[in-house]
């Protein structure tokens, strides 16, 4: 841990999972924060460094429940890297204890976000809802956005490992609505004599008529691709993550500079 009288105090939930694991070695090694509670729902007691592949031990141990660690350790920012299923809940948690959540699993809807939203006002603090880390993935986002202004067919294509919960990405989902803040509508061609002969061929379609595709296959990270078409031409714009390690500068970015906002945020390009 890199302690100062200036370090942001953190808190890992989902520390051993695919991210948290690697979180754990990240805000470790990381200057300006110090991780003071780690949750999982196993392994309670182990050093969590130990237990996420470190060579020496840190000095915090692994807790299942996220209400004592919050009263116990009091930190500033929570980095919830958990599953859809409970992520909300936490969040809620996170807020009402005082801390600042940095929320990095996916599943959120709309409504969840404006209530989280509405619980940070309360408190007058803030976080923030992290469809995705990587800085490529952001600027993908960025690009597909700008991209809208002159394309109005577009599909978007999203692959991620076979033991991911949740379709499509929350990565799919942001990229969408952020083409949507500049193109409202797209081209939808649905013709009248169209026939799925394999009901969901066609992927699902959003009110604005943008298709999104998920594939779950072993052997893939996080990968997305969105196709933009117009007369003889073909515009891709693809970000491959390859390995969980492009996400950490993120999460550390988030965690060291989430304090200095006010308000609730969605996407890591505004704190960048």
């Amino acid at each position: 841990m890199n302690q100062s009288s200036s370090s942001v105090n953190v808190v890992i939930v989902g520390a051993l999972g695919r991210m948290g694991s690697q979180a754990v070695g990240a805000v470790l090694a990381a200057d300006g924060l110090e991780l003071v509670g780690a949750v999982a729902r196993r392994q309670a007691g182990e050093d969590v460094a130990l237990a996420t592949g470190g060579q020496a031990p840190c000095g915090v141990e692994i807790q299942t429940n996220l209400a004592s660690v919050l009263a116990d350790r009091k930190p500033e920012v929570v980095i919830d890297l958990t599953r859809p299923d409970c992520v909300f809940a936490n969040a809620l948690a996170i807020i009402d204890a005082g801390a600042r959540p940095v929320i990095g699993a996916t599943g959120l809807d709309n409504a969840q976000l404006g209530q989280l939203a509405q619980a940070v006002q309360a408190k007058g603090t803030s976080g923030i809802y992290v469809p995705n880390f990587s800085i490529g993935a952001v600027l993908m986002m960025q690009f597909a956005a700008q991209a809208s202004l002159y394309f109005d067919h577009v599909e978007i294509t999203e692959t991620h490992h076979n033991q991911k919960k949740d379709a499509p990405s929350g990565t799919a989902i942001r990229t969408a609505e952020l083409m949507e803040q500049k193109r409202p509508q797209f081209a939808t061609d649905n013709l009248a004599d169209e026939v799925e002969t394999l009901p969901g061929s066609r992927g699902g379609c959003r009110p604005s008529g943008i298709r999104i595709h998920s594939l779950r296959l072993p052997g893939a990270v996080a990968h997305q691709a969105v196709v933009f078409g117009d007369t003889g031409q073909l515009l891709t714009i693809r970000h491959d993550a390859l390995d969980r390690s492009c996400f950490m500068p993120g999460v550390v970015h988030a965690a060291r500079t989430i304090g200095s906002k006010r308000g609730f945020f969605v996407g890591l390009e505004h704190l960048l």
